[in-house]
């Protein structure tokens, strides 16, 4: 029964391994991390990129100040695309499957939505995480 009397206070040198260990912690979030909203504040340069055919026909500077949204003419009618602050998502389609529409909303650098039957694509571009840890 020695084991249930297992001395468990912490040296002075315990807890200098867990103040080093914190330390190391946090300074590596704020390393990998420092660049995204959790540190600062939610704006950033992300632009949203409309193409129909490979032909850019919009750029939209993100965040958006109010929510609004705009047609885009495709071959099986119009599609309407709603902007709502730093998210953007096809609202209505007329294509096959709708799968652009099934989406939802994008608001991340490097998310992208593709309609293939109507060759419409909005990609968001900007500052993405692998960009703020490799630099």
């Amino acid at each position: 029964m020695s084991l249930l009397k297992h001395h468990t206070d912490m040296t002075r040198g315990d807890k200098y391994l867990l103040l080093l260990l914190l330390s190391v912690s946090f300074s590596l979030m704020f390393v990998l991390y420092g660049n995204t909203t959790i540190f600062h504040s939610k704006s950033r340069s992300t632009q949203a990129v409309v193409t129909v055919n490979g032909d850019i026909i919009r750029k939209i500077n993100m965040p958006t100040n109010s929510r609004y949204s705009f047609a885009i003419e495709g071959s099986s009618g119009s599609f309407r695309v709603e902007l709502d602050g730093e998210k953007i998502k096809v609202s209505e389609a007329h294509c096959a499957g709708q799968v652009c529409l099934n989406q939802g909303w994008i608001s991340r650098a490097g998310q992208s939505i593709i309609c293939i039957p109507e060759k419409i694509v909005i990609r968001l571009e900007g500052r993405t995480m692998l960009d703020a840890i490799t630099q």
